[in-house]
């Protein structure tokens, strides 16, 4: 059984609703700026299907759908999806990246197995992990190609070396660690991973092996997804403290900046190449907008109400896509565009 399941938090979100952030709210930013794409042959509505999403050099959208047993690509372009089912049955995969050949990764949580689908020859392979019953869940690609994953039942950090592809297992202290999501930071290598049930953040240096831990300051914080900025800066959300966390590596300062909207349920960050940050907000069913430099959030709704905004990407011209996990919809944000 999962430790964690991102659409099942019900006591972070009572977490949320208790330490909120006092009902103050603002009235958030017209919609038009969001547009969704239905994704065919999908969940009926009202079942609730997790997806994550990566987006390839060309912009093609890749994403999960864990209940669905299958990952998809759209093309923005033809206005063309494409669906694959995965080989094994009831296989669980959540989070997907994609390497530089274009190969797509991803993990399987209830398979315990790391996928791997080459677009060219649209075939599948799939490898278990060294530990059985390690229910991979974060993934995360470096720029040598190196696939770093969190497995969650394990307690551990584990990367797939691109040269070999020989899986490495880096051992965490299961009494007083967890691992949830994972990020590489672009330029220095370093592995962040988001401790959910720990209250913290862990950076791994993969040089050395070396774990250092971060506790994240707060009555209860659960922090979730995490995102390295152009600056060093490492971006997270923070479900029970209703709220995203920075923490600046050097000095070890955490800064936080409050969810306008009360129990939003902060899910999927991720930050552009001009700083600006952007968060799912679950229940909210919004997107939050951080300026760089900025000290308040912008707020925008999705169009269908209760889609479910789950993780969110930017695709290569800066414009902003997310998947929706209370809909069978994509939606992306055609302003954020540099066209």
């Amino acid at each position: 059984m999962s430790r964690w399941s991102a659409l099942d938090a019900r006591f972070v979100v009572a977490a949320a609703v208790l330490i909120g952030t006092g009902g103050l709210t603002c009235a958030p930013a017209p919609v038009e700026c969001i547009e969704e794409v239905d994704i065919p042959d999908g969940q009926v509505r009202g079942a609730d299907i997790r997806k994550d999403l990566a987006i390839d050099a060309s912009g093609c959208i890749w994403f999960t759908e864990l209940e669905l047993n299958r990952i998809g690509r759209y093309d923005p372009a033809a206005q063309v999806f494409t669906l694959f089912t995965i080989p094994t049955d009831d296989s669980g995969p959540h989070s997907i990246d994609i390497d530089s050949k274009g190969v797509v990764w991803f993990t399987e949580i209830n398979a315990h197995q790391i996928g791997r689908f080459d677009p060219v020859t649209e075939t599948f392979s799939e490898e278990p992990t060294p530990t059985p019953d390690s229910m991979p869940y974060g993934l995360a690609i470096d720029a040598d190609d190196n696939v770093w994953f969190t497995e969650m039942n394990a307690v551990k950090i584990a990367v797939r070396w691109s040269g070999t592809n020989e899986i490495t297992e880096f051992d965490l202290d299961p009494s007083s660690d967890s691992a949830t999501n994972i990020t590489v930071a672009p330029g220095t290598g370093m592995v962040w991973i988001t401790q959910l049930e720990r209250g913290r953040l862990a950076r791994l240096d993969p040089a050395t092996g070396q774990i250092t831990r971060f506790a994240v300051p707060g009555l209860v914080s659960t922090p979730h997804s995490v995102a390295v900025g152009p600056a060093g800066d490492v971006w997270f959300s923070d479900i029970a403290g209703n709220r995203i966390g920075n923490l600046d590596p050097d000095t070890g300062n955490f800064q936080f900046f409050s969810m306008l909207t009360f129990a939003a349920v902060p899910h999927g960050i991720t930050v552009d190449a001009t700083g600006t940050v952007w968060v799912a907000e679950l229940t909210a069913s919004r997107i939050g907008q951080l300026p760089q430099g900025g000290q308040m959030l912008i707020e925008r709704s999705t169009p269908t109400p209760s889609a479910g905004p789950y993780f969110v990407a930017i695709a290569p011209d800066g414009e902003v896509w997310f998947t929706e996990g209370f809909v069978s919809k994509l939606a992306h944000m055609p302003c954020t565009a540099m066209r």
